[in-house]
């Protein structure tokens, strides 16, 4: 394994999850005409909607997908640490995906909502809680010292 990161060669690893980002894109162009000028945004802990917002909020999830990945694939150029993230590169390839599949599901989940379709919120939830859980607590243990992941106790910042 490299020992040091590469973002050109992590975007080519990373090749499906570019790829769902670019698919969410178009989707949400596809559906823009045919959503509701109210479209729902949040929902409360028993599942019910308490906000809605304008059809054009629909790029708000898109948008933080597209963010977060990016920010993700270059925040360790500028890590003072930077040189660890070649030591558990793949780790960080399934925070990535993790991330970006959570973000996934609750997008098209609320979408779904939006187009009239019923969505249990929180069955959603009941899936990504644990997803979630599973896809970090893998990984937590083959990250390295770091300054942007995973958890800060003062062992492991010794």
């Amino acid at each position: 394994m490299d020992e040091n990161y590469n973002v050109k060669y992590e975007i080519k690893k990373d090749w499906w999850l570019i790829g769902i980002i670019i698919l969410i894109w178009i989707f949400t162009f596809a559906i823009f005409g045919r959503l509701p000028d109210k479209i729902p945004m949040h929902w409360n802990i028993s599942g019910q909607v308490d906000r809605f917002g304008s059809k054009n909020e629909i790029f708000i999830l898109p948008s933080t997908i597209t963010i977060i990945y990016f920010v993700m694939l270059f925040i360790p150029l500028i890590d003072p640490k930077r040189a660890n993230y070649g030591k558990f590169a793949e780790a960080y390839r399934i925070v990535r995906a993790v991330v970006v599949i959570i973000f996934m599901a609750v997008y098209f989940a609320s979408t779904y909502s939006a187009l009239g379709y019923r969505i249990d919120m929180n069955r959603i939830g009941n899936f990504i809680i644990p997803f979630m859980l599973i896809g970090f607590g893998s990984v937590m243990g083959k990250l390295r010292h770091n300054y942007f992941v995973g958890i800060r106790t003062p062992w492991t910042l010794a």
